[in-house]
């Protein structure tokens, strides 16, 4: 009896530590994993803040351009004066807007540990610069397809400018108000305790 008790206490006493050492290596490998994801969506809340924040910009500048080209099509058009090219024409000029670091935040698989406020406000923020992005190609295509065509007059394409520079504006001042409540989540999220 005594020995059967004596080869159960050193089978334990050599599963045991083994057993610990197992437990210890599991737990300190996932503390790690959760600490390096949590790194990584640190990282990439930074990208999206800068990215956000140079798309801000960008979206600004081109709404003065825009301000500008309404203001000048409408004097025109209201004043009944010729299409003449203007000093300050850049063309159609879309606003150039990255969305790298989104696109980077989904392959890296860090979206479903970010909160569902911040995911709200990326998903309307980008569907917001794809709405600008789209209307830009909708009027350049409808401007290069008129052009050449004996319809296509010096002064159909003021109106075409003009309801363009409209409609971009209204898409952009909205994507302009998207990605402030995104700066701002962004923001206090970059700023939690690492």
């Amino acid at each position: 009896m005594k020995n059967v008790k004596k080869v159960a206490y050193d089978i334990v006493m050599g599963i045991l530590p083994v057993m610990i050492g197992v437990y210890l290596g599991i737990y300190f490998n996932n503390r790690n994993e959760a600490t390096q994801q949590e790194r990584l969506k640190q990282r990439i809340i930074e990208s999206l803040l800068v990215e956000a924040t140079s798309n801000k910009s960008e979206l600004e500048r081109s709404v003065s351009y825009f301000s500008l080209l309404r203001d000048s099509t409408e004097y025109l058009i209201r004043n009944d004066l010729p299409y003449r090219q203007f000093g300050f024409w850049e063309g159609l000029n879309p606003p150039k807007m990255n969305n790298t670091a989104f696109e980077t935040a989904q392959i890296t698989n860090v979206l479903p540990d970010i909160s569902i406020d911040l995911l709200q406000a990326l998903s309307k923020t980008y569907s917001s610069i794809e709405d600008v992005d789209n209307l830009s190609n909708e009027y350049s295509l409808s401007v290069t397809d008129k052009i050449g065509t004996s319809d296509f007059s010096n002064d159909k394409y003021l109106v075409i400018l003009s309801n363009y520079s409209y409609d971009i504006l209204v898409a952009e001042k909205l994507a302009i108000e998207e990605l402030g409540s995104l700066i701002q989540l962004l923001e206090r999220q970059s700023k939690k305790p690492k």
